[in-house]
C-alpha cells in the first residue's frame, strides 16, 4: 500500500468517526427538543430491529434496479434527501439560513460532482440518521447491529451468485449516475477521499449503523452525569475522614478518578474497528465491515459497563425508562436510600 493511500484510509477514519460522533450527539440534542423530536424521531424496539435488514435489503435492490432503468428517478430522490438531510443537520448552526445553504450545496454538488461536496452531504445524512433513529438499550442494539451484520455479509459475499455475478453492493456504492443537468454522478451513500489510484470509499451504513451504538452510550453518558449531579448523588459522594491537622472528623466530597465516557469508549473502538477493516479490504478486496464494527463498538462498552459495576451494564440492558429509579447506579452502589 502506498504512502498516499496510507494517509488517505486515515483521512477516511477520521470523517467517518467524526460523523457517528456528530450524529451521536446530535442525538440527544434532538431528545430535548421535544415537539419537534417527537413527531421525527423514531425509536427501534425488538420485532422492527429484527426486520430492519429486510427494509435494507429492499432499499438496496430498489437503488440497484433504479440504476439501471430510472438514473434520472434515482439522482432526483437523491438530491431531494440530501437536501432535507443537509438542512437537519446545519439547522443549529446556521439557524434560518439552512435551506438556503442545503440549496446552494445540493445545486453545486449536481452542476460539479465534486467529491468535497458528495462527503458533505453523505456526511449529513448519516448525521440526520443516527440522530432520528434510536436504539433504546443495549438489548435492542445488539439485535439490531447484529440482523444488519448479517445483512452486510449478504450483500457483500453471497450477493454476486444470486444476481448472476454482480455484486450488488459494491456495484451501488462505486457506479456512477447519468446526470441530466451535469456530468455523471457518484450518490450520496457513501463517504470518499482520494487516493494514489482512484478514491477510498465507505458505505453511509458503516457509519450511521455503529453510530446508533455511539448515540446509545452518549445518551447513557448523559444520564449518568445528570444522575451525578443530583442532590442525592452529591450527598451520597460526601464523606468523612479525620482531620490530619485537628484530628477531628471534618466532611469533605470525594474527588472520584476521571474515566473515559462510554462514548470515547466506543468511538475508540469504533474507530479501531474501521482501521481494521480497511487494512482487511486493502490485502483481501471489498470486505462486509460490520464483521469489524459492530464487535469493535458493542464489546468495548459492554467491558467498560462490567469494570465500572453499579449496575451499569443492566442498565445500558434494559433501557433507562425500563430501568425505574431503583436502578440508579449511582446511589445503588453508594447504598443511598
Amino acid at each position: 500500500m502506498c504512502e498516499d493511500a496510507v494517509l488517505s484510509e486515515a483521512c477516511l477514519i477520521s470523517l467517518a468517526t467524526a460523523t457517528a460522533v456528530v450524529g451521536a450527539r446530535r442525538s440527544c440534542e434532538e431528545e430535548e427538543e421535544e415537539e419537534e423530536a417527537s413527531s421525527l424521531a423514531s425509536e427501534l424496539d425488538g420485532s422492527s430491529a429484527a426486520v430492519f435488514p429486510a427494509l435494507a435489503s429492499a432499499a438496496l435492490v430498489g437503488i440497484y434496479v433504479l440504476f439501471a432503468r430510472f438514473q434520472g428517478v434515482l439522482v432526483s430522490a437523491m438530491a431531494f434527501a440530501s437536501l432535507w438531510s443537509l438542512h437537519f443537520t446545519a439547522r443549529p448552526y446556521v439557524g434560518g439560513l439552512a435551506w438556503p445553504v442545503a440549496g446552494v450545496v445540493v445545486c453545486c454538488w449536481l452542476l460539479t460532482g465534486h467529491w468535497v461536496l458528495l462527503d458533505v452531504l453523505g456526511a449529513c445524512t448519516c448525521v440526520a440518521c443516527v440522530a432520528l433513529v434510536r436504539v433504546p438499550n443495549l438489548r435492542v442494539a445488539c439485535l439490531c447491529l447484529g440482523s444488519l451484520l448479517a445483512y452486510d455479509v449478504f450483500w457483500i459475499l453471497g450477493s454476486a451468485s444470486v444476481f448472476g455475478g454482480d455484486n450488488v453492493m459494491v456495484t451501488v456504492a462505486s457506479r456512477a449516475a447519468n446526470n441530466p443537468v451535469g456530468p455523471p454522478l457518484q450518490l450520496p451513500i457513501k463517504l470518499v477521499v482520494p487516493a494514489c489510484s482512484g478514491f477510498s470509499l465507505l458505505g453511509l451504513g458503516d457509519v450511521a449503523i455503529p453510530g446508533l451504538a455511539l448515540a446509545l452510550a452518549r445518551r447513557f453518558d448523559r444520564y449518568l452525569a445528570a444522575e451525578a449531579r443530583s442532590p442525592v448523588a452529591a450527598d451520597a459522594r460526601r464523606w468523612r475522614r479525620p482531620d490530619t491537622v485537628s484530628g477531628r472528623r471534618s466532611s469533605i466530597t470525594a474527588k472520584r478518578p476521571r474515566r473515559l465516557s462510554y462514548l470515547a469508549v466506543a468511538t475508540t473502538g469504533y474507530a479501531g474497528g474501521l482501521a481494521l477493516a480497511c487494512a482487511t479490504a486493502a490485502r483481501f478486496g471489498p470486505q462486509p465491515a460490520l464483521v469489524y464494527l459492530v464487535p469493535a463498538c458493542v464489546l468495548p462498552i459492554i467491558v467498560a459497563a462490567l469494570l465500572r459495576g453499579n449496575d451499569h451494564l443492566k442498565l445500558l440492558w434494559r433501557g433507562l425508562e425500563e430501568g425505574g429509579d431503583e436502578d440508579h447506579p449511582e446511589e445503588k452502589s453508594r447504598g443511598v436510600n
